[in-house]
């Protein structure tokens, strides 16, 4: 009998009575102990009627009755006895602990000496709400506009996507999951499909060969929740995993990635997200807003290409973890190879969306002489050659619940000259080398 990682698995054992209805039960139960004992990590239960259950793992939860009538076929004697084995149930991973200081215990720094009053108003006059520039682990300069705080929270778009790279590298590191590792391993309709042949690696290098139209893209968090993850793993396959670049179904294909994570740790992607990564990393003020629009994102499967709810200095320390080689304090979140892995060129020949021509690593972009990722409608992620990362957030309210109001107000916002404004002005300022 395999067993599979993943979602709860049940599989049921065909058990040999005799006709006495008591030695019945008692050769029942003891074929379930003896299942139990080859099984350790399962719960073995002995089934006396189909409204009862007598337990031999654990007390609780009892077989339900509709378990029982599916496998009533295995109750040879029509007396009520099934034996059940749940297999892969796993103790909720202990993550790892929080460093000294977080983002929530650092110390203010605003400004800095090498950034003129003038170039820092730049950023805010374009639209930018927060910028944060850090190096080693500590804050070198912020500054807020409009109102914001270190603690306000915005949805930094498409610099949202190493943060899914950084939780994919913790499932790594914890031995749960492989590079090259299939994804229908942690999907059973894809297995025996031309779909299995897609591997953790294509989805962060947005090579999966999974197609959403624009359409999709669109509406794939405006439903209910899991509704984006449900239309991810039912898109097309276009072309041959590996072979074809596709930024543009990134939005909606990036989702397969949370069947994926929770299959291989036995957790919710936020909970193992938090666990491994946001909070070893300091990250306090860090979540995920996700596809349930009655909720507002608060609920529902995370967005993991564009809604990252976080703030300035905890997208800087995203940066500064791949810099640091997934290590922070004396803690390895993710492996310094998967690190240097994810922040290389993967992808020599990439198309991004207003910008073009471009390499491509795990989630990550190079872009002006950087590394890390720009997110749609002016938002920066930024490694400098320098070690400096420098994040910063516009006003943009991108998010897939947006009403009808402030969806004007994104596409006001979202013009290109505003933009590129918003953009360069940080970038000016990530490149004064501090």
């Amino acid at each position: 009998m395999r067993k599979i990682s993943g979602a709860l698995l049940v599989l049921v054992v065909s058990l040999i009575v005799v006709p006495d209805s008591v030695s019945a039960t008692t050769t029942a139960a003891r074929t379930c102990k003896q299942i139990l004992a080859k099984f350790p990590n399962g719960i073995a239960r002995n089934r006396a009627s189909s409204r009862a259950a007598e337990s031999l793992g654990y007390a609780k939860p009892a077989i339900q009755a509709k378990l029982y009538t599916s496998v009533r076929r295995l109750d040879r004697l029509k007396n009520g006895t099934a034996c059940v084995v749940e297999a892969n149930k796993r103790t909720p991973l202990p993550g790892l602990s929080a460093p000294t200081v977080t983002s929530a215990t650092e110390p203010q720094v605003l400004g800095h000496p090498a950034v003129s009053e003038a170039q820092a108003n730049a950023v805010g006059s374009a639209g930018g709400m927060c910028m944060v520039a850090m190096r080693d682990g500590k804050i070198l300069g912020e500054w807020y506009f409009g109102g914001s705080t270190p603690t306000t929270r915005y949805l930094p778009a498409s610099s949202s996507k190493p943060a899914a790279a950084a939780v994919v590298g913790a499932a790594i590191q914890l031995g749960r999951l492989k590079l090259d590792q299939s994804a229908a391993d942690f999907i059973p309709q894809w297995r025996g499909t031309s779909k299995a042949g897609i591997t953790v690696r294509h989805l962060l290098t947005h090579t999966s060969g999974l197609k959403a139209s624009a359409l999709e893209s669109a509406l794939a968090f405006y439903t209910s929740a899991g509704t984006s993850s449900s239309l991810a793993l039912n898109l097309p396959l276009t072309s041959a995993p590996g072979t074809t670049f596709d930024y543009d179904s990134s939005t909606v294909a990036l989702q397969v990635l949370v069947k994926v994570v929770e299959g291989a740790t036995g957790e919710s992607f936020r909970s193992f997200a938090e666990k491994y990564v946001f909070r070893p990393a300091g990250m306090a003020n860090t979540g995920y807003k996700g596809d349930d629009p009655a909720t507002n994102g608060e609920q529902g499967d995370p967005a993991l290409g564009i809604a990252l709810n976080t703030t300035c200095r905890d997208l800087a320390r995203l940066g500064q973890l791949f810099h640091q080689k997934g290590r922070w304090e004396n803690q390895q979140i993710f492996s310094s190879q998967f690190a240097s892995d994810a922040t290389s060129v993967q992808i020599p020949n990439a198309i991004l969306p207003n910008i073009g021509a471009a390499t491509y690593g795990f989630l990550h972009s190079f872009n002006f002489n950087t590394i890390g990722h720009m997110g749609g409608c002016g938002h920066v992620l930024a490694t400098m050659p320098s070690g400096v990362t420098v994040a910063m957030m516009s006003n943009t309210p991108y998010h897939p619940t947006l009403a009808a109001a402030q969806a004007q107000q994104r596409s006001a916002t979202c013009a290109l000259a505003r933009v590129s404004a918003v953009t360069q002005a940080t970038l000016t300022v990530a490149r004064l080398g501090f």
